[in-house]
């Protein structure tokens, strides 16, 4: 019972799962439930019990208990607002990020400034949307003796999330962006991975990316850190354009990064089956393996029926078109498929009840007339 006694036997149990078993939430919880009323607990403990009660559903108490380590130590206002980003309320995070920020801001200029004094201000000030002023502080930053890698790391996000916040279509339906913010994304950390994201996605949003751009994604992909979604993004983009083989290169990097991405192996299966009829055998692998991991999932069985449409056997074509239907009756470009390969089969009679069906829920459901054929939509 005494708080000095469960204070030691909860830092005994964590340094334990360390190596050990892993240690019962709800014994931690016990211990540390008594610990947090010592006075001279250590506050790691006290803001692992915040955590502790996030992850087993006790968000109020979590958020009392980060408020108590925040008391014990002005670094620790920086955790709760962490903590309040999750768990409170707009007004509730504000209040506590106006506090740690000026914690933070009290160091900077000073002797003992340290990088991570930067960073948290500029954290906090992303958290409260106001990307300019945690730009501006990194920037002032860039000169002192505590900059490092990691404040440019930080300012080049937050230059690419202005970025994306800049992203607008017009009325016209065209993409539009302020590129010059992932120009200075760019300039302040070439080797942000998610850069290669971006810059990537521009293909898709038929945006022209500047050659200072082009030879950052092209760096990232030569040292290979570029990411799962940027080949991804680079795929859809030659696809639609017409470049399959140079869409499929980037398929293949996509897989090998990220083997159970279901929109990789769904459309990467479509694209190889568009290619050659001879990958045909090596796409239906890839299907079968996303229909493992995603049993019912009426995008994959349509794409099925395309690769099989390709493979010049509608009647099986026709088996998963309508098995795509009876998941997700909603796909009106499932039925128009289905239509044609009944016709193809010369069923007229189906082919003709089909359309019948296509006009009359389009009529009733004005955008199904929009739905997109290609690239297919993450399943």
């Amino acid at each position: 019972e005494c708080p000095q006694s469960s204070a030691w036997l909860a830092k005994n149990l964590l340094a334990d799962a360390f190596d050990g078993p892993k240690v019962p939430a709800k014994d931690l919880i016990s211990y540390l439930e008594k610990a947090v009323k010592w006075k001279d607990i250590d506050v790691r403990l006290i803001s692992f019990y915040s955590k502790l009660l996030e992850q087993t559903g006790e968000p109020e108490k979590a958020k009392s208990v980060a408020k108590q380590a925040a008391s014990l130590r002005p670094e620790y206002k920086l955790e709760l607002a962490r903590t309040l980003t999750r768990l409170g309320t707009k007004e509730e995070l504000r209040v506590a990020a106006t506090e740690a920020e000026d914690v933070f801001l009290k160091r900077l200029d000073s002797p003992d400034e340290k990088q991570s004094d930067r960073l948290a201000v500029a954290e906090l000030r992303r958290m409260t949307d106001r990307l300019e002023a945690a730009a501006e502080i990194l920037t002032q930053g860039l000169s002192s003796k505590s900059s490092g890698p990691e404040t440019k790391r930080e300012l080049s996000e937050i230059y690419r999330l202005r970025y994306v916040k800049s992203i607008f279509q017009t009325e016209a339906g065209e993409t539009k962006a302020d590129i010059a913010l992932l120009e200075k994304a760019a300039e302040s950390d070439p080797l942000n991975p998610n850069l290669s994201s971006e810059i990537s996605d521009m293909l898709r949003k038929k945006l022209t990316a500047p050659k200072s751009l082009t030879g950052v994604l092209r760096k990232q992909i030569e040292l290979g850190i570029s990411s799962a979604s940027t080949h991804i993004a680079l795929a859809e983009g030659l696809f639609l354009t017409g470049k399959i083989k140079e869409a499929m290169k980037n398929w293949e990097i996509a897989l090998r990064k990220d083997p159970n991405n279901l929109g990789v192996l769904n459309n990467y299966a479509l694209c190889l089956a568009k290619d050659s009829e001879t990958n045909v055998p090596r796409s239906l692998e890839m299907l079968n393996k996303a229909m493992n991991l995603a049993p019912g999932n009426a995008e994959i069985l349509d794409t099925w029926g395309d690769v099989l449409m390709i493979a010049k056997k509608p009647k099986e074509a026709i088996a998963k078109y309508l098995l795509a239907l009876r998941f997700d009756k909603t796909r009106n470009s499932t039925r128009m498929k289905l239509a044609a390969a009944y016709r193809l089969i010369g069923d007229k009679e189906m082919a003709d009840t089909m359309e019948k069906i296509i006009k009359e829920y389009a009529a009733a459901n004005p955008a199904a007339a929009k739905e997109p054929v290609e690239p297919k939509p993450e399943p």
